[in-house]
């Protein structure tokens, strides 16, 4: 079981660290799909799993990103059944920043991103 209340004084997030463009020098080559054992293909140690953590922060936590800036402030709650998927609930907000959008600044006066806590639907 994991659980317990994770407050995040700083933090800086940003998405282009997830997002790759193929180097011409590498090839991929498709393996074959591993057959799934059962309903799913998750490990025991992660079906088995029972999570219940509290994320929060009260600002100063920056999405950046070639786009632009932004501060959030959030409190989320990560729940996990065992035998079931991770659930997302709670609120992130936006405080303040910028977008750049086709040669344009924009500036972030409201924001808000809500989940609703549906298992594999956040």
């Amino acid at each position: 079981m994991a659980s317990g209340h994770l407050k995040v004084p700083k933090a800086q997030f940003r998405p282009s660290f997830f997002r790759s463009g193929m180097d011409p020098d590498v090839i991929l080559v498709p393996a074959k799909p591993k057959p799934q054992t059962g309903a799913t293909a998750a490990p025991a140690i992660y079906r088995n799993l029972r999570v219940d953590v509290t994320l929060e922060n009260s600002g100063n936590a920056w999405l950046i990103d070639r786009m632009g800036k932004v501060e959030m402030i959030a409190h989320l709650k990560i729940r996990k059944d065992p035998g079931q998927k991770l659930a997302l609930s709670g609120e992130v907000r936006a405080l303040q920043g910028t977008l750049d959008i086709e040669d344009r600044t924009f500036t972030v006066k409201r924001a808000l991103l809500r989940m609703p806590g549906v298992p594999a639907n956040p």
